[in-house]
């Protein structure tokens, strides 16, 4: 009885994490979108700003997903598990990308990365975490 209880405690949790979250990911995309306008026209104070705010924001995306993985595999239940949020899995490396070009002030490198290959992975993140929402609630 008790650990039911746990396990639909931790049920609701994640799910309230995870409508929290898609939600924040939908804004990280539109923020990081006017980065890339800022970076392309003009290297200002706001413009780095942003940038970093919107790296700290991975970083805590990035903690969350970890989490997330650990709490899904706590439920014990196939059908809510991490191989749905794939689209997340090697986008350590795409940071780690990003921060080099950033360290080396490549501006034109990280507006790249962020349109091309970070938007697009926020994109499908937000679609997968839509799709894991439907699944907790049914």
């Amino acid at each position: 009885m008790e650990k039911k209880r746990g396990k639909e405690e931790l049920l609701k949790a994640i799910t309230e994490g995870v409508v929290e979250v898609e939600g924040l990911v939908g804004e990280m995309r539109e923020r990081f979108l006017e980065v890339v306008n800022n970076l392309r026209v003009k290297q200002d104070e706001e413009a780095f700003y942003r940038l970093s705010g919107g790296m700290e924001n991975l970083k805590d995306l990035m903690a969350f997903l970890d989490q997330l993985k650990e709490g899904l595999e706590s439920l014990d239940n196939p059908s809510l598990s991490w191989k749905g949020l794939n689209c997340w899995e090697g986008s350590t490396e795409l940071f780690r990308e990003m921060l080099s070009a950033f360290e080396r002030e490549d501006w034109v490198t990280v507006a790249d990365i962020i349109e091309y290959e970070l938007v697009p992975i926020l994109e499908k993140g937000r679609e997968e975490l839509k799709e894991l929402e439907h699944l907790l609630k049914e």
